[in-house]
């Protein structure tokens, strides 16, 4: 490799600016914890009671359909946490409790 003594390059170093990654930098710490604690008890506490009053429902994601022949619904019901919605031919669906 043939040298360029007469060329006088130096060589650049990369200036980055510092990548800063978003943290728990506005986290504060409640002055009086005790009373935190409680107003969160108390927040916890209002979204039970509303919860209890709305109406009951099921989570869409716990269903499962599945297809099975030869398999009757109640071989299914002896499974703990298991509860047979409906069924169509081969076709069940399945909801977990």
């Amino acid at each position: 490799m043939e040298r360029y003594n007469h060329l006088r390059l130096q060589r650049l170093v990369p200036i980055n600016p510092r990548r800063v990654r978003p943290g728990r930098s506005n986290v504060t710490v409640p002055s009086d914890p005790r009373a935190h604690a409680q107003e969160l008890s108390r927040q916890l506490e209002r979204v039970v009671i509303t919860a209890d009053k709305q109406e009951p429902g099921f989570d869409p994601n716990l269903l499962l359909k599945i297809k099975a022949v030869g398999i009757q619904p109640d071989d299914l019901e002896s499974i703990e946490g298991l509860r047979v919605v409906s069924q169509e031919g081969s076709e069940l669906v399945v909801l977990f409790v």
